[in-house]
């Protein structure tokens, strides 16, 4: 299982740079990895379970395909009435030993083959293993319409389409554990980002107050100044502490998860401003087929059609073909006798009204999901066409922010140089230090919700999905 989980994240490492696992710097693909492999996440444990179940049950279906060997034993005895009272009783002993198996042949439909043994009696079995008569039997149905051969190709693969089924769902919440990881990480990255810039505008408005305190005692500035830089200082402490405590919510969820005491020392690596190889719009068009929605619509119509044609064949008739080589052995000889015997059944069912509404039903909702096919996969490309502008959109925000970004961190140094020089006060201040971090939230913001994008657009193309449980189209 592990294998599926490091083919999982393969889309990861291929964006960001891998360290060591055990390392104190932890980068986005290593925190995705190792809490995977950890198994911690609530959610971990349950689709492991289901995924094992699904196959567990796919094995089982297939365990009609093994070879069966069997081994019966019979003694019976009988008397003519006439001669009852005589107690002339003519006992009869056999035991025959057989192996049979199951193929896939022709339309869909299993072809059974058994060899069998018989002996007179179980001690003629363990002693010359001749055996009385030897059998192989081939027997087969055969459907006589066209709709019936095609539920029967249907049929076939129904084992199959419920397995499929479950691995698309196992790799699609996998997948979407992976971008709640994801957005964990950046939601704690930008937690830690805000901590410490709080921590260092407390720092610096502890010196404002030093200094508007100063200026107020040689009288260079009223009294009402001083009380704004007062009242500054209490916000800005508020507003520390609630990033503190943000931060240490986060961080106790993170480090739990990574299986780290919160005592152990950790780099958490920031350099996420990695651009993703952005394609043409049209090459995650091109991947529709990949998109797991598809998938598992192209599977539920499959098993709607299953479902009502092997409803309406019940009606149809079936060929049930036999042919057989028997090989009997002489009475107290070795020369042994071969011939073959062939026959065929004919079902042909007259009338049965009881399937006329179980049909009707199914054939509904097989030409409901028809019909429903094309417009989710019109939602489908839709929806790709809307997570690729969305982070384009989001690409170009970053970079206006960027150049945002820059202004308001130059008017602040610009304020506070003239706030230290006497010709700026403490409103000043204020208004460029909220523009700063009014710009800085939003770059935080955007970094974040720049990579989900790319990670959900990914996702959604189906370039996150692993290699060895992908399931093509037929």
């Amino acid at each position: 299982m592990q294998k599926i989980i490091y083919i999982l994240i393969a889309i990861l490492t291929a964006n960001f740079s891998a360290t060591d696992l055990f390392a104190d710097t932890i980068s986005l693909s290593k925190y995705v990895k190792q809490i995977l492999v950890n198994g911690k996440h609530p959610k971990i444990f349950k689709l492991e379970e289901s995924y094992e179940a699904a196959k567990e049950n796919y094995k089982k279906a297939l365990t009609k395909y093994n070879l069966k060997l069997s081994y019966s034993y019979n003694n019976s005895g009988s008397q003519s009435p006439s001669r009852f009272f005589q107690g002339d009783i003519n006992y009869e002993t056999n035991s025959s030993f057989a192996a049979s198996k199951k193929f896939p042949f022709l339309f869909g439909n299993d072809l059974d083959i058994t060899f069998a043994n018989s002996y007179s009696d179980i001690a003629s079995a363990m002693n010359n293993l001749i055996p009385e008569s030897q059998s192989l039997s081939f027997i087969y149905s055969l459907p006589l319409t066209f709709e019936g051969i095609k539920a029967s190709e249907y049929n076939s693969r129904i084992d199959l389409l419920n397995f499929e089924k479950s691995i698309i769902d196992y790799v699609s919440k996998k997948e979407d554990l992976m971008v709640s990881l994801v957005n964990d990480y950046m939601v704690y990255i930008n937690a830690m980002d805000n901590f410490e810039e709080s921590n260092k505008q407390l720092e610096s408005q502890k010196r404002l107050l030093e200094f508007a305190t100063a200026k107020y005692d040689l009288g260079e500035i009223p009294g009402i100044e001083l009380i704004r830089s007062k009242v500054s200082m209490i916000n800005e402490e508020h507003r520390f502490s609630e990033t503190k405590n943000d931060y240490l919510n986060k961080k106790k969820e993170i480090y739990w998860l990574l299986g780290y005491p919160e005592t152990k020392e950790i780099n958490f690596d920031r350099n996420l401003d990695i651009d993703f190889e952005i394609k043409p719009v049209e090459y995650f068009l091109s991947r529709l087929k990949f998109n797991k929605d598809y998938q598992l619509a192209v599977r539920e119509l499959e098993t709607a059609r299953i479902d009502y044609l092997s409803v309406m064949t019940q009606q149809y008739p079936d060929l049930l073909l036999k042919a057989a080589q028997i090989t009997t052995k002489e009475q107290d000889s070795f020369k042994k006798d071969s011939h073959m015997s062939y026959g065929f059944a004919l079902a042909i069912p007259i009338i049965d009204s009881s399937l006329d509404n179980d049909y009707r039903i199914k054939q509904k909702k097989y030409k409901d999901l028809e019909d429903n096919f094309k417009n989710k996969t019109d939602a489908i490309h839709h929806d790709i066409v809307t997570k690729y502008n969305r982070i384009m959109s989001y690409k170009e925000d970053r970079e206006l922010l960027g150049i945002y970004y820059e202004y308001a961190l130059s008017e602040y140094n610009i304020v506070m140089e003239q706030y230290d020089k006497g010709n700026a006060n403490q409103i000043d201040v204020e208004h460029a230090l909220a523009s700063l971090e009014d710009v800085r939230g939003k770059l935080f913001q955007n970094r974040k919700n720049y990579i989900i994008a790319n990670f959900e657009l990914n996702k959604f193309a189906g370039l996150n999905i692993p290699t060895d449980l992908f399931i093509s189209i037929k």
